[in-house]
């Protein structure tokens, strides 16, 4: 990792996310906050993926790419704001078209060289393990099977030993499916920000929080997510039924315990 690199300041941006929550007026969430900020207009060109660093030119680097992605499916989970998410989605499709070892699956280090003429980088298992839960959460939030299919075809890969430690998390999340949390309520009402807040402050690696608008009477009906008023925090079980729900930040660690049981 080198100090400065994109890689350096995704993970800066995740620590100080999870420091701060995403709770108004949090300095770590300001600084999180220019961090993204910084990478998407600074080290991301829409042909070359992200930059390795400013000074010199590099790019093509997997880490690099993975931990940013990271960052922004974190982001994007922690506040609603959907260009993170989509962002992260660019840099997605830019690892499956560059980066994909498609003979065996996983993500190579950097771009291969061209010609044939070096042999191709072998892979790396902590960078794809990074990748992979980036993926598996743009899969769950954004419906895309294909991205689920693809991580659990690099974590059979006879390339990256796919059984060993840095793959634990992933495979627990495949293999128990995502905490669901519905949050109806729009995003500039503080009390949804405070419904949020206190998600946030969970350490809950398969939750996939949706949000809905409470004008969206279709989807509130069909998921049976009706209330008395808004905002309000739901958990669902794995057929998205609702199992519990609350109005009140102090109570929302107890409604995602039903989830655990």
């Amino acid at each position: 990792m080198t100090p400065g690199s994109a890689e350096d300041q995704a993970r800066a941006a995740l620590e100080h996310l999870r420091q701060s929550a995403f709770a108004d007026g949090h300095p770590a969430r300001e600084s999180a906050e220019r961090t993204l900020a910084r990478l998407r207009a600074a080290f991301y060109d829409p042909m070359l993926g992200m930059l390795h660093a400013q000074q010199p030119l590099a790019y093509g680097f997997l880490a690099d790419n993975a931990w940013t992605m990271l960052a922004f499916t974190e982001a994007y989970l922690m506040s609603g704001r959907k260009p993170y998410r989509d962002f992260a989605d660019e840099l997605a499709r830019f690892l499956f078209q560059e980066l994909w070892e498609r003979e065996h699956g996983g993500f190579m280090p950097c771009i291969p060289p061209k010609g044939g003429q070096a042999p191709r980088p072998a892979l790396h298992a902590p960078d794809n393990a990074v990748a992979f839960e980036a993926v598996w959460r743009l899969a769950e939030i954004k419906g895309t099977a294909n991205y689920r299919k693809w991580v659990q075809l690099g974590l059979r890969s006879p390339l990256l030993a796919g059984d060993g430690e840095p793959f634990a998390r992933v495979r627990e999340m495949l293999s128990r499916g995502r905490m669901d949390l519905e949050l109806v309520g729009r995003l500039d009402d503080l009390r949804t920000r405070a419904l949020l807040t206190a998600v946030n402050r969970l350490d809950l690696p398969r939750k996939i929080v949706s949000f809905v608008d409470p004008d969206d009477q279709d989807y509130i009906l069909a998921h049976k997510l009706e209330a008395s008023s808004y905002p309000r925090l739901f958990a669902c079980g794995p057929d998205l039924h609702p199992m519990a729900s609350t109005d009140e930040p102090g109570e929302v660690a107890a409604v995602v315990e039903a989830l655990r049981r």
